[in-house]
């Protein structure tokens, strides 16, 4: 093998390399960015509902305007609320966020969509100001491995990092 050639061989080999890294990195970061915006987006919808019920005394009116408000899942149209229920001390929502994210590595761009499930409880204490708290949900197994507007779920995230 001359001198040229195998320098050639050579480069190829380090480019394809520095380019499949990047695309690996691309893919990593969209992940990474879109676990981010369903953990925002879940954290909002959290304080939202608390608010909305802390606000108001009438717990079933509260919790009957949420829900109206709130879109149910289905797998056709995706949504938010896969269930729901209101007791006399506590509401509690089980919900799904799927969003998507891009993010550019090297010479290629990589978009992710990803789903996040939570439960959110709003507890209303005797005396006491109403509380919210939101924990990771198992995602149910028959929930659509695609979304209708965001295309094929790449990953289920958590809420921790």
């Amino acid at each position: 093998m001359t001198r040229p050639r195998a320098l050639a061989g050579i480069l190829s080999i380090l480019l394809t390399s520095a380019l499949g890294a990047g695309c690996g990195g691309a893919q990593d970061k969209a992940v990474e960015d879109a676990a981010d915006r369903a953990r925002d987006a879940a954290t909002e919808l959290k304080q939202t509902i608390g608010l909305r019920l802390s606000r108001s005394p009438d717990h079933r009116s509260a919790y009957d305007g949420l829900l109206a408000g709130l879109p149910r899942y289905t797998p056709q149209r995706g949504g938010l609320l896969l269930r729901s229920d209101l007791a006399a001390d506590q509401a509690w929502f089980d919900i799904t966020v799927v969003k998507t994210a891009t993010a550019s590595g090297g010479f290629s761009h990589e978009t992710r969509t990803v789903r996040l499930c939570a439960h959110i409880t709003v507890r209303f204490p005797a005396g006491q100001r109403p509380a919210s708290s939101m924990t990771d949900l198992n995602c149910p197994g028959d929930l659509a491995k695609t979304d209708p507007q965001l295309g094929t779920i790449d990953k289920v995230v958590r809420l921790g990092s």
